[in-house]
């Protein structure tokens, strides 16, 4: 017959059909299987990490390592933590709002690690950083999550490594709360900034020194020990020998009467303190200081003690905190500049420094009064004690409105004065 022709057999027929029949069969079996590895999935990922606090993580860590809780101290809106034993420092660990931050940290950390080996990447001074637990420092960084760790350079391999392997094992384990948005070395750095750094908080340094040595606060063995860590760093050998000689004057004790003492009694007297906060006996020896203001007569802060304006005497006594404002100087009264008494003004003026001795007429201006105290040597302590009674003092003069007087100053007085205008005879 011509046409179509079926060449199926019934039982080709059947066969078809059950190899049909098994083949949907497979792919039933096939969704099935995909279907219940989604649910797994869904379910594993639906189970909830432990959220806990930065604190609570630190806590955890330090007690499966330690298996007790060590000193913890926090900074940083409770954001970073610096774990120590006894006064040795172990590691700083901090919390970023996410995983992302964290990595710019932890990047962070290493280019402030390079800036610091182009200062010096000797042996002596990695040890010198761990000695003054610099906030820049040679050490190795971790992360996890959104967690940094960052070891001190001093800290043993192996307790290192106990805390390494608690912190990944923890991390993995629990979901620290998000806690900053920003790093905690947000300005931008380089090798010179860092040095610079370096160089200034020797300074700091070298100055409170000098202070403690002039007060007799320091001995030998002290400066000794914190010495040996500056041996053999180039940049600082000035503080290196300068140090030296303190503590072999200091174990001669021959300290007392030194030219050295002389020079740094010299050294403090002429140093000008700007604006900041200021420790008597710490950042600042005690003794007269006079505050010159720079652009305005009305004087903020340090000022207020004594509600004087313009330029003030004080009698600086040790632990009193002093703050100076800002547009004002604070000179030793002996190394204080030439003041201006050109015409009204208000101030302090010692006779010999600031202004000539001799004959002077004291002029009020038009509209106020004019009032003035003449204080000697032997009186100024009391004087400027009592300030604030000033106007009780039996020192205290006036010269009325359009009127003149004639005062006569003598070598080491000094004259208070408000409101008036000299003129030499």
């Amino acid at each position: 017959m011509i046409g179509s022709k079926d060449f199926t057999t019934p039982i080709e027929f059947q066969k078809q059909q059950k190899k049909l029949k098994l083949r949907k069969s497979y792919l039933v079996l096939g969704v099935v299987i995909i279907l219940v590895m989604i649910i797994g999935i869904t379910q594993t990922q639906n189970k909830e990490i432990p959220m806990i606090s930065a604190y609570q993580f630190t806590s955890k860590l330090v007690k499966d390592v330690t298996g007790y809780n060590k000193s913890i101290g926090s900074g940083h809106y409770n954001n970073s933590y610096t774990i120590y034993d006894s006064s040795q420092r172990y590691f700083n660990i901090e919390f970023y709002q996410n995983e992302s931050l964290a990595k710019q940290r932890y990047y962070q950390l290493d280019e402030i690690n390079e800036y610091i080996r182009k200062i010096d990447d000797s042996s002596q001074f990695t040890k010198f950083l761990s000695h003054v637990q610099s906030p820049y420092f040679i050490s190795e960084g971790y992360v996890e999550k959104n967690i940094v760790i960052i070891f001190d350079a001093s800290i043993d391999e192996n307790i290192k490594t106990q805390y390494l392997n608690a912190f990944k094992k923890l991390a993995k384990q629990n979901t620290v709360e998000p806690s900053r948005s920003d790093l905690l070395e947000i300005e931008k750095l380089s090798t010179e900034i860092i040095k610079e750094r370096f160089m200034q908080v020797m300074q700091k340094t070298d100055e409170l020194l000098t202070i403690q040595m002039l007060n007799h606060e320091i001995d030998q063995k002290t400066i000794e020990q914190d010495n040996i860590f500056l041996k053999d760093i180039p940049m600082f050998e000035k503080y290196y020998q300068r140090w030296n000689q303190y503590a072999e004057l200091l174990k001669s004790h021959s300290f007392e009467g030194s030219e050295l003492q002389k020079s740094l009694q010299k050294e403090l007297k002429e140093k000008v303190y700007k604006q900041g906060e200021y420790t008597v006996g710490q950042d600042i020896l005690a003794g007269y200081y006079i505050a010159v203001s720079q652009d305005h007569p009305q004087m903020e802060s340090i000022y207020q003690q004594y509600s004087w304006k313009q330029d003030t005497i004080f009698y600086l006594k040790d632990d009193q905190k002093v703050s100076i404002s800002k547009d004002v100087l604070l000179y030793s009264l002996e190394n204080s500049p030439k003041l201006n008494t050109e015409g009204f003004t208000s101030g302090v003026f010692k006779v010999g420094q600031h202004i000539e001795p001799g004959t002077y007429e004291l002029k009020a201006q038009s509209r106020y009064p004019c009032d003035y105290w003449i204080v000697d040597q032997s009186g100024l302590s009391d004087f400027v004690e009592q300030m604030f009674n000033k106007y009780h003092s039996l020192k205290y003069r006036k010269v009325k409105n359009d009127q003149m007087q004639t005062i006569t100053l003598k070598e080491g007085q000094y004259l208070f004065l408000i409101e008036g205008k000299l003129e030499k005879k």
